[in-house]
């Protein structure tokens, strides 16, 4: 096994735990760990390690299996002490006992080992956490305690966050005091330590400001750590032949970024039910992370993708230069073109876009357009408007409330909609409105295309488009039709909001902004051009008509030239709001109007008929004529 494969959570140990008196280890637990050229789960490696070093004693306790040993002798030395300890000799000698079996009594001994597991754990039936830890206490002080571990599991379960009970504040009061006791014994310390998922879900009176406990964080493997398991097992993936041997571990390294050794373990399974040869890695992490080889990336031919400018342009009009800027980001996601500063693309969003520029020229237009042109389906879009999440904690909403509050454990609004649509558009509307916090989430998913939810459920984009839209620099637009200078503000408008400082307007914040990239700032032009003007307006009205030949009371809408001169005319539409602002007067003046109409007539009068829609300005008024 290569000298990588060693693990870095175990070089650590090595450091810190004679320093110690409590250990909590804490992040990736459930995963294998690499011990001398094997890999142990966490109980197993523990009980090797401390044994390794010379600890005569090691004992393993949770709520549910209560305090077990994997050494026999152990457990009979834990009998030996505690039986002779002032704790058990005052419960004889007045409460009724309710210790761990005698040594003098064989028949409970025996009893006892019935507990014992093919794996030789070896029970002591204690299972009440306050008994528990008060035996363990006694012991852990007695005069003839030999260098001891107490390993206690999911600590976070000993006691609620938020509303601790009486017999929770005795346990952490307890769990204090038996750390505060402990002394060193022929330069090895006795240890309790603590094994977590999350040391977010600890008491803080626990470890915070505690010179005595000691934290170790134990991440996910890094390449090289899953180099070395991948060789370990190479020849158990399908498909796994001598021949390029070192480009398919490596290979396969790089595309499990992100993933633990179960994880890769799942891979092997995998390669042999879907028949995926090992050398085609990133079928494998597809099927893994999505549940097929192919996704809809895959399916996008060259014509397609060269037909994408007219397509686009089509639906969105006067944005031809946005249009070009996204061809070539979708071309280089298509065919998978490392940036320079990362060469691994596989991992992250297939593109991330901020759109900016004046209201109302078509940035929404054109993701709902890009979103039908890659999935045919304009749902494959997940929108969310930025404003409604400005408030402080907002950021919860999106990935999941914190154990302890309400709405644990239903997720988050995105990871859930990321979940069920892995391969989608993500629209994220008014980003400078959202509360700062949430710009950390958002560069996770930049970095590494991935998001883990509060309840542990990790989601992936790596088959997302991700957008960002604002309106930054709008309220300061330069007046005049010079296209260049406009464009100009807004990037500059973009580049201060993310470097300044919260007092100059900003949000200091400059790693954003290099994480999305200068090419993904894409800047809409406004809608100045009369002709591109007098198109959308024409295409709004078609809109229209098309509705009303498909209602189930159909009729024809016919419009004359006023209708198209005023709207075009009006400071409300183009000038000020630019499309929406149409859309805006199209209907209060028209739709609404045409409402009434249809109420006020049956509809032998309107089935089949001709209806004519003009408007007139009367001073600042516009008023609707129907008939």
């Amino acid at each position: 096994m290569p000298e990588k494969a060693s693990s870095f959570f175990v070089n650590q140990l090595e450091k810190i735990y004679y320093q110690s008196k409590a250990l909590i280890i804490h992040g990736n637990i459930k995963d294998v760990i690499c011990y001398k050229s094997q890999y142990f789960r966490m109980e197993e490696f523990l009980n090797k390690f401390f044994t390794d070093k010379g600890y005569q004693m090691i004992g393993h306790y949770d709520l549910l299996d209560g305090l077990y040993f994997k050494n026999r002798k152990h457990r009979d030395k834990y009998y030996e002490l505690y039986e002779s300890s002032d704790t058990a000799k005052k419960k004889e000698n007045g409460e009724e006992y309710k210790g761990a079996p005698s040594q003098k009594n064989a028949a409970a001994t025996e009893s006892a080992d019935l507990h014992k597991s093919d794996k030789n754990v070896y029970k002591t039936g204690d299972i009440s956490m306050l008994e528990t830890l008060r035996k363990i206490r006694s012991v852990m002080d007695h005069d003839q305690c030999p260098p001891t571990v107490f390993i206690i599991y999911f600590p976070e379960y000993l006691v609620e966050v938020g509303y601790i009970k009486m017999d929770q504040k005795q346990a952490l009061i307890l769990l204090s005091k038996l750390i505060a006791i402990i002394y060193p014994v022929n330069d090895l310390p006795k240890l309790v330590v603590f094994v977590a998922d999350n040391i977010g879900n600890i008491p803080l009176s626990l470890y915070k400001e505690n010179p005595f406990c000691k934290q170790i964080y134990l991440t996910l493997p890094d390449k090289g750590e899953r180099q070395g398991f991948i060789e370990v097992f190479y020849k158990t993936f399908y498909g796994a032949v001598d021949k390029n041997k070192a480009d398919n571990i490596d290979n396969l390294a790089v595309a499990t970024d992100g993933l633990n050794f179960y994880d890769i373990d799942i891979l092997r399974t995998i390669s042999h039910k879907e028949k995926i040869d090992i050398h085609d890695e990133k079928a494998l992490i597809k099927s893994f992370k999505f549940n097929s080889r192919k996704t809809p990336w895959d399916d996008l031919s060259k014509k397609h993708i060269n037909n994408m400018q007219d397509v686009l342009q089509e639906r969105v009009k006067g944005q031809n230069d946005a249009i070009k800027a996204i061809e070539i980001i979708i071309k280089k996601a298509k065919v998978g073109t490392p940036s320079l500063k990362n060469t691994d693309v596989s991992t992250k969003p297939k593109g991330i876009f901020l759109f900016c520029g004046p209201t109302g020229v078509g940035k929404t237009s054109l993701a709902k357009a890009l979103t039908y042109w890659l999935f045919k389906d304009e749902n494959a879009m997940i929108r969310f408007d930025m404003s409604e999440y400005s408030k402080e904690h907002s950021d919860q909403k999106l990935t999941g409330a914190p154990p302890g509050y309400i709405g644990y454990g239903e997720g988050g609004q995105l990871t859930k909609a990321v979940k069920k649509k892995p391969f989608s558009v993500i629209l994220f509307d008014e980003v400078d409105k959202m509360d700062s916090k949430i710009w950390d989430i958002f560069l996770q998913i930049f970095d590494d295309g991935r998001l883990t939810d509060s309840s542990g459920q990790t989601v992936y984009f790596s088959e997302t488009i991700i957008i960002l839209t604002s309106n930054i620099g709008g309220s300061t637009q330069p007046a005049g039709d010079d296209i260049d200078e406009i464009r100009k503000h807004y990037i500059n408008a973009v580049k201060s909001f993310f470097r300044n400082s919260k007092n100059d307007g900003g949000i200091g914040r400059p790693e954003i902004l290099n994480r999305i990239g200068p090419d993904n700032i894409i800047v809409f032009n406004p809608i100045i051009s009369k002709a591109v003007q007098e198109e959308i307006v024409k295409e709004r009205l078609f809109d229209l008509k098309k509705w009303c030949k498909k209602r189930e009371n159909s009729f024809e809408l016919d419009f004359d030239d006023s209708v198209i001169k005023i709207l075009m005319a009006e400071e409300e539409g183009f000038p000020r709001n630019g499309a929406r602002g149409v859309e805006n007067l199209i209907e209060t003046h028209i739709i609404g109007q045409l409402a009434e109409f249809l109420c006020d007539h049956t509809d032998d009068e309107i089935i089949g008929k001709k209806i004519h829609v003009s408007l007139q300005k009367d001073g600042n008024k516009i008023v609707s004529v129907i008939k």
